[in-house]
Protein backbone atom coordinates (compact mmCIF):
# COMPACT_ATOMS: atom_id res chain seq x y z
CA UNK A 1 0.00 0.00 0.00
CA UNK A 2 1.43 3.15 -0.87
CA UNK A 3 2.01 6.02 1.66
CA UNK A 4 0.57 9.37 0.79
CA UNK A 5 3.27 11.82 0.01
CA UNK A 6 1.65 14.30 1.95
CA UNK A 7 2.63 12.78 5.11
CA UNK A 8 5.88 12.06 3.76
CA UNK A 9 6.60 15.71 3.03
CA UNK A 10 5.38 16.20 6.87
CA UNK A 11 7.25 14.62 8.28
CA UNK A 12 9.96 15.77 6.40
CA UNK A 13 9.02 19.52 7.53
CA UNK A 14 9.01 18.28 11.32
CA UNK A 15 12.79 17.43 11.09
CA UNK A 16 14.09 20.23 8.78
CA UNK A 17 13.60 22.11 11.70
CA UNK A 18 16.74 19.82 12.42
CA UNK A 19 18.42 20.15 8.77
CA UNK A 20 17.98 16.18 7.81
CA UNK A 21 18.57 15.29 5.04
CA UNK A 22 15.67 12.72 3.37
CA UNK A 23 15.31 10.70 0.56
CA UNK A 24 11.65 9.57 -0.21
CA UNK A 25 10.58 6.63 -2.59
CA UNK A 26 7.40 8.28 -4.87
CA UNK A 27 5.96 4.44 -4.58
CA UNK A 28 6.48 3.17 -1.28
CA UNK A 29 5.71 -0.68 -0.68
CA UNK A 30 5.23 -0.40 3.26
CA UNK A 31 1.86 -2.10 4.29
CA UNK A 32 0.50 0.60 7.19
CA UNK A 33 -0.70 3.50 5.65
CA UNK A 34 -1.34 5.15 8.66
CA UNK A 35 2.18 4.68 9.87
CA UNK A 36 5.58 6.25 8.29
CA UNK A 37 8.53 4.27 8.32
CA UNK A 38 11.94 6.58 8.49
CA UNK A 39 14.94 4.96 7.77
CA UNK A 40 18.15 6.56 9.72
CA UNK A 41 21.38 5.94 9.61
CA UNK A 42 22.91 5.42 12.66
CA UNK A 43 25.26 8.86 12.69
CA UNK A 44 25.52 10.82 15.89
CA UNK A 45 26.01 13.64 12.57
CA UNK A 46 22.53 13.00 12.05
CA UNK A 47 21.10 12.83 15.10
CA UNK A 48 17.75 14.55 13.62
CA UNK A 49 15.59 11.53 13.28
CA UNK A 50 16.24 10.23 16.93
CA UNK A 51 15.78 13.68 18.97
CA UNK A 52 12.30 15.10 16.41
CA UNK A 53 11.49 11.43 17.68
CA UNK A 54 12.00 11.73 21.60
CA UNK A 55 10.88 15.31 21.65
CA UNK A 56 7.74 14.92 20.37
CA UNK A 57 8.16 16.81 17.36
CA UNK A 58 6.56 13.95 14.79
CA UNK A 59 3.66 13.66 16.92
CA UNK A 60 3.23 17.47 17.03
CA UNK A 61 2.92 17.28 13.42
CA UNK A 62 -0.07 14.23 13.86
CA UNK A 63 2.79 11.58 12.30
CA UNK A 64 3.01 8.52 13.64
CA UNK A 65 6.26 7.35 12.79
CA UNK A 66 8.52 4.04 12.94
CA UNK A 67 11.94 4.53 12.93
CA UNK A 68 14.25 1.93 10.87
CA UNK A 69 17.90 1.89 11.72
CA UNK A 70 20.44 1.56 9.14
CA UNK A 71 24.43 0.89 9.26
CA UNK A 72 25.18 2.83 6.04
CA UNK A 73 23.21 5.36 3.63
CA UNK A 74 23.88 2.46 1.12
CA UNK A 75 21.78 -0.12 2.95
CA UNK A 76 19.40 2.93 3.59
CA UNK A 77 18.80 3.78 -0.21
CA UNK A 78 18.58 0.34 -1.06
CA UNK A 79 15.25 -0.66 1.43
CA UNK A 80 13.91 3.27 0.31
CA UNK A 81 14.00 1.57 -3.00
CA UNK A 82 12.54 -1.30 -2.29
CA UNK A 83 9.59 0.12 -0.37
CA UNK A 84 10.56 -0.88 2.54
CA UNK A 85 11.03 2.45 4.26
CA UNK A 86 9.03 5.96 3.33
CA UNK A 87 11.82 8.02 3.68
CA UNK A 88 15.77 7.73 4.57
CA UNK A 89 18.69 9.89 5.71
CA UNK A 90 21.60 9.80 3.55
CA UNK A 91 24.75 10.92 2.42
CA UNK A 92 24.74 13.91 -0.82
CA UNK A 93 27.45 10.89 -2.66
CA UNK A 94 25.38 7.53 -2.22
CA UNK A 95 21.83 9.91 -2.76
CA UNK A 96 23.24 11.26 -6.00
CA UNK A 97 24.41 7.55 -7.42
CA UNK A 98 20.97 5.93 -6.11
CA UNK A 99 19.42 8.86 -8.14
CA UNK A 100 20.97 8.03 -11.30
CA UNK A 101 19.67 4.55 -10.98
CA UNK A 102 16.34 4.65 -9.22
CA UNK A 103 13.87 7.13 -10.52
CA UNK A 104 10.81 6.88 -8.33
CA UNK A 105 13.41 8.19 -5.89
CA UNK A 106 13.06 12.02 -4.59
CA UNK A 107 15.10 14.52 -2.44
CA UNK A 108 12.90 16.38 -0.37
CA UNK A 109 15.02 18.05 2.31
CA UNK A 110 18.80 18.86 2.44
CA UNK A 111 20.80 19.22 5.14
CA UNK A 112 24.32 19.56 3.95
CA UNK A 113 24.88 23.04 4.48
CA UNK A 114 26.59 22.33 7.74
CA UNK A 115 29.24 23.94 9.23
CA UNK A 116 31.79 21.27 9.99
CA UNK A 117 31.42 18.60 12.34
CA UNK A 118 31.48 18.86 15.82
CA UNK A 119 33.76 17.42 19.04
CA UNK A 120 31.12 16.26 21.70
CA UNK A 121 32.11 15.57 25.15
CA UNK A 122 29.89 15.70 28.73
CA UNK A 123 29.70 18.57 30.34
CA UNK A 124 31.67 17.23 33.67
CA UNK A 125 34.72 16.05 31.45
CA UNK A 126 36.09 19.99 31.52
CA UNK A 127 36.61 19.70 27.41
CA UNK A 128 36.11 23.27 26.13
CA UNK A 129 39.05 23.92 23.66
CA UNK A 130 41.04 21.15 21.29
CA UNK A 131 44.19 21.62 23.98
CA UNK A 132 41.92 20.14 26.58
CA UNK A 133 41.76 16.43 24.75
CA UNK A 134 45.41 15.72 25.24
CA UNK A 135 45.39 12.80 27.15
CA UNK A 136 41.76 12.11 26.97
CA UNK A 137 40.21 9.22 25.01
CA UNK A 138 38.54 10.11 21.46
CA UNK A 139 35.58 7.81 19.69
CA UNK A 140 35.49 7.83 16.09
CA UNK A 141 34.36 5.28 13.68
CA UNK A 142 36.31 2.82 13.11
CA UNK A 143 38.34 2.63 9.85
CA UNK A 144 37.04 6.26 8.87
CA UNK A 145 38.76 9.18 7.73
CA UNK A 146 37.91 10.74 10.79
CA UNK A 147 39.71 8.29 12.49
CA UNK A 148 42.64 8.70 10.73
CA UNK A 149 42.77 12.21 11.11
CA UNK A 150 42.86 11.96 14.55
CA UNK A 151 45.34 9.97 14.97
CA UNK A 152 47.46 12.10 13.01
CA UNK A 153 46.75 14.87 15.15
CA UNK A 154 47.75 13.10 18.10
CA UNK A 155 50.99 12.50 16.16
CA UNK A 156 51.94 16.20 15.64
CA UNK A 157 50.02 16.87 12.83
CA UNK A 158 48.33 15.82 9.29
CA UNK A 159 51.17 15.88 6.73
CA UNK A 160 51.12 15.46 2.87
CA UNK A 161 51.90 11.61 2.95
CA UNK A 162 49.48 11.63 5.50
CA UNK A 163 46.99 12.77 3.14
CA UNK A 164 47.66 10.62 0.64
CA UNK A 165 47.13 7.65 3.53
CA UNK A 166 43.99 8.40 3.80
CA UNK A 167 42.34 8.70 0.78
CA UNK A 168 43.88 5.41 -0.72
CA UNK A 169 43.48 3.60 2.93
CA UNK A 170 41.06 0.17 2.63
CA UNK A 171 41.16 -0.54 6.27
CA UNK A 172 44.13 -2.15 6.31
CA UNK A 173 45.68 -3.04 9.75
CA UNK A 174 41.93 -3.59 11.37
CA UNK A 175 39.78 -6.43 11.88
CA UNK A 176 37.16 -5.21 8.07
CA UNK A 177 40.64 -5.59 6.46
CA UNK A 178 40.60 -9.01 7.08
CA UNK A 179 42.29 -11.79 4.91
CA UNK A 180 39.31 -12.12 3.19
CA UNK A 181 39.10 -8.39 1.68
CA UNK A 182 39.83 -7.51 -1.86
CA UNK A 183 39.03 -3.87 -2.80
CA UNK A 184 38.62 -4.95 -6.29
CA UNK A 185 35.71 -6.68 -4.89
CA UNK A 186 34.91 -4.87 -1.92
CA UNK A 187 32.18 -5.53 0.46
CA UNK A 188 31.70 -2.25 1.86
CA UNK A 189 32.38 1.66 1.10
CA UNK A 190 35.66 3.37 1.63
CA UNK A 191 37.39 6.77 0.24
CA UNK A 192 38.90 4.74 -1.94
CA UNK A 193 36.29 3.37 -3.93
CA UNK A 194 35.93 0.62 -6.58
CA UNK A 195 33.65 -0.72 -8.79
CA UNK A 196 31.78 -3.89 -7.71
CA UNK A 197 30.51 -6.42 -10.04
CA UNK A 198 27.16 -6.28 -8.65
CA UNK A 199 27.60 -2.32 -9.26
CA UNK A 200 26.19 -1.33 -5.34
CA UNK A 201 29.34 1.22 -5.40
CA UNK A 202 28.64 2.80 -8.12
CA UNK A 203 31.58 3.02 -9.75
CA UNK A 204 35.36 4.36 -8.72
CA UNK A 205 36.93 6.73 -7.34
CA UNK A 206 37.48 9.72 -10.29
CA UNK A 207 40.32 11.18 -8.75
CA UNK A 208 41.70 13.37 -5.99
CA UNK A 209 43.40 15.99 -4.70
CA UNK A 210 45.72 17.10 -1.58
CA UNK A 211 46.32 20.74 -1.78
CA UNK A 212 49.93 21.90 0.22
CA UNK A 213 49.20 25.54 1.39
CA UNK A 214 52.44 27.30 2.84
CA UNK A 215 52.40 30.20 4.77
CA UNK A 216 55.84 31.52 3.10
CA UNK A 217 55.41 33.30 -0.34
CA UNK A 218 58.86 31.83 -1.16
CA UNK A 219 57.35 28.41 -1.17
CA UNK A 220 54.90 27.37 -4.48
CA UNK A 221 51.54 26.05 -3.46
CA UNK A 222 51.59 22.48 -4.63
CA UNK A 223 48.17 20.85 -6.01
CA UNK A 224 49.07 16.97 -5.72
CA UNK A 225 46.59 15.32 -7.96
CA UNK A 226 46.08 11.59 -8.24
CA UNK A 227 43.67 10.06 -11.02
CA UNK A 228 41.21 7.15 -10.58
CA UNK A 229 41.77 4.71 -7.81
CA UNK A 230 44.42 6.57 -5.08
CA UNK A 231 45.66 3.07 -3.96
CA UNK A 232 46.95 2.18 -7.24
CA UNK A 233 47.36 5.86 -8.68
CA UNK A 234 50.10 8.25 -7.54
CA UNK A 235 50.24 11.77 -6.36
CA UNK A 236 51.43 14.23 -9.61
CA UNK A 237 52.48 17.65 -7.97
CA UNK A 238 50.97 20.45 -10.13
CA UNK A 239 51.80 24.48 -8.91
CA UNK A 240 49.21 27.33 -9.01
CA UNK A 241 52.57 29.56 -9.97
CA UNK A 242 53.65 27.62 -13.38
CA UNK A 243 50.44 29.19 -15.09
CA UNK A 244 49.55 25.90 -16.99
CA UNK A 245 48.74 22.05 -17.14
CA UNK A 246 50.27 19.35 -19.26
CA UNK A 247 47.91 19.04 -22.01
CA UNK A 248 48.09 14.98 -21.34
CA UNK A 249 46.78 15.89 -17.79
CA UNK A 250 43.61 18.18 -19.52
CA UNK A 251 42.36 15.29 -21.81
CA UNK A 252 39.73 14.01 -22.70
CA UNK A 253 37.72 17.40 -22.38
CA UNK A 254 38.23 18.49 -26.14
CA UNK A 255 39.21 22.02 -26.69
CA UNK A 256 36.80 24.36 -26.74
CA UNK A 257 33.74 22.45 -25.71
CA UNK A 258 31.04 23.66 -22.92
CA UNK A 259 31.92 22.77 -19.33
CA UNK A 260 28.34 21.63 -18.54
CA UNK A 261 28.46 17.67 -18.37
CA UNK A 262 24.67 17.58 -19.91
CA UNK A 263 26.36 18.84 -23.32
CA UNK A 264 28.42 15.82 -23.48
CA UNK A 265 28.60 11.81 -23.99
CA UNK A 266 30.68 9.70 -22.15
CA UNK A 267 33.98 9.71 -23.41
CA UNK A 268 36.31 7.54 -24.62
CA UNK A 269 39.08 5.87 -24.18
CA UNK A 270 42.28 7.85 -24.78
CA UNK A 271 45.90 6.53 -25.24
CA UNK A 272 47.12 9.94 -24.41
CA UNK A 273 45.04 10.97 -21.54
CA UNK A 274 46.63 10.79 -18.11
CA UNK A 275 43.30 10.05 -16.69
CA UNK A 276 42.49 7.28 -19.10
CA UNK A 277 45.90 5.79 -18.71
CA UNK A 278 45.42 5.40 -14.80
CA UNK A 279 42.01 4.03 -15.66
CA UNK A 280 43.77 1.40 -17.65
CA UNK A 281 46.11 0.58 -15.13
CA UNK A 282 43.27 -0.50 -12.77
CA UNK A 283 40.98 -2.47 -15.26
CA UNK A 284 44.21 -4.40 -15.75
CA UNK A 285 45.44 -4.95 -12.02
CA UNK A 286 41.81 -6.10 -11.53
CA UNK A 287 41.69 -8.72 -14.28
CA UNK A 288 39.01 -11.17 -13.08
CA UNK A 289 40.40 -13.55 -15.18
CA UNK A 290 43.95 -13.30 -13.14
CA UNK A 291 42.15 -12.52 -9.86
CA UNK A 292 45.24 -11.23 -8.38
CA UNK A 293 44.74 -7.41 -7.34
CA UNK A 294 46.57 -7.91 -3.69
CA UNK A 295 49.63 -8.76 -5.69
CA UNK A 296 49.52 -6.46 -8.43
CA UNK A 297 48.01 -3.53 -6.22
CA UNK A 298 51.12 -4.10 -3.80
CA UNK A 299 53.48 -3.90 -6.75
CA UNK A 300 52.01 -0.27 -7.87
CA UNK A 301 52.38 1.10 -4.41
CA UNK A 302 56.07 -0.09 -4.09
CA UNK A 303 56.67 1.63 -7.13
CA UNK A 304 54.61 4.82 -7.17
CA UNK A 305 55.33 5.56 -3.04
CA UNK A 306 59.13 5.37 -4.20
CA UNK A 307 58.03 8.35 -6.73
CA UNK A 308 55.56 10.17 -4.09
CA UNK A 309 58.73 10.29 -1.01
CA UNK A 310 61.54 11.54 -4.38
CA UNK A 311 58.93 14.38 -5.30
CA UNK A 312 58.06 15.45 -1.41
CA UNK A 313 61.70 15.64 -0.79
CA UNK A 314 62.16 17.17 -4.42
CA UNK A 315 59.58 19.94 -4.04
CA UNK A 316 60.44 21.23 -0.56
CA UNK A 317 63.27 23.01 -2.70
CA UNK A 318 61.31 24.57 -5.53
CA UNK A 319 61.20 28.05 -6.14
CA UNK A 320 57.90 29.87 -6.81
CA UNK A 321 59.62 30.68 -10.77
CA UNK A 322 56.35 29.47 -13.41
CA UNK A 323 58.97 27.85 -15.75
CA UNK A 324 60.80 25.58 -13.13
CA UNK A 325 58.02 24.57 -11.90
CA UNK A 326 56.38 23.54 -14.85
CA UNK A 327 59.38 21.58 -15.64
CA UNK A 328 58.78 19.58 -12.91
CA UNK A 329 55.73 18.79 -13.27
CA UNK A 330 56.55 17.60 -16.68
CA UNK A 331 59.20 15.87 -15.28
CA UNK A 332 57.26 13.51 -12.66
CA UNK A 333 54.13 13.25 -14.88
CA UNK A 334 56.27 11.73 -17.24
CA UNK A 335 58.08 9.10 -14.58
CA UNK A 336 54.43 8.44 -13.58
CA UNK A 337 53.12 7.46 -17.09
CA UNK A 338 56.16 5.34 -18.34
CA UNK A 339 55.85 3.73 -14.69
CA UNK A 340 52.09 3.20 -15.45
CA UNK A 341 52.94 1.74 -18.52
CA UNK A 342 55.19 -1.11 -17.45
CA UNK A 343 52.66 -1.94 -15.41
CA UNK A 344 49.57 -1.98 -17.87
CA UNK A 345 52.35 -4.56 -20.27
CA UNK A 346 53.46 -6.40 -17.41
CA UNK A 347 49.72 -7.22 -16.63
CA UNK A 348 49.06 -8.63 -20.24
CA UNK A 349 47.32 -5.94 -21.49
CA UNK A 350 47.57 -3.42 -24.35
CA UNK A 351 48.40 0.20 -23.42
CA UNK A 352 46.83 1.29 -26.87
CA UNK A 353 43.53 -0.14 -26.50
CA UNK A 354 41.08 -0.54 -23.60
CA UNK A 355 40.83 -3.49 -21.42
CA UNK A 356 36.77 -2.40 -20.27
CA UNK A 357 34.97 -2.95 -23.24
CA UNK A 358 32.62 -0.38 -22.15
CA UNK A 359 35.21 2.34 -23.09
CA UNK A 360 35.48 1.60 -26.70
CA UNK A 361 32.04 2.73 -27.96
CA UNK A 362 30.80 6.73 -27.27
CA UNK A 363 27.45 5.88 -24.78
CA UNK A 364 25.37 8.81 -24.23
CA UNK A 365 24.36 10.08 -20.75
Amino acid sequence: MKTPFRRIVAAAVAAAALAVTGTACTDSGTTNADQLTVGFVVDPSWAQIPVAADTGLFDKHDVNVKVVNFQSGVEALQAAAAGQVDITTAADVPTSAALTRTPTLRVIADGSRWEGSRIVARRSAGINTLADLAGKSIGTPLGTSAARCVAARAGGGLDVPGAFGILRDHLEGTFLGGPTFDAARPDFLTLCMHEHPSGFTWGNTAASLVVELHADPDRPVALWWCPVTPCTGVYVPYFVESGRLPDAAQRPLPTGTSWDPRDHAAATYDPVSSWWRWQQLLDAAKDPAARDFANRGAAIRRNFDALEREWLTISADLSVAPAELAAFTDYCLGAATRAATEFIERFGADPRRPVDPRWAAAVAV
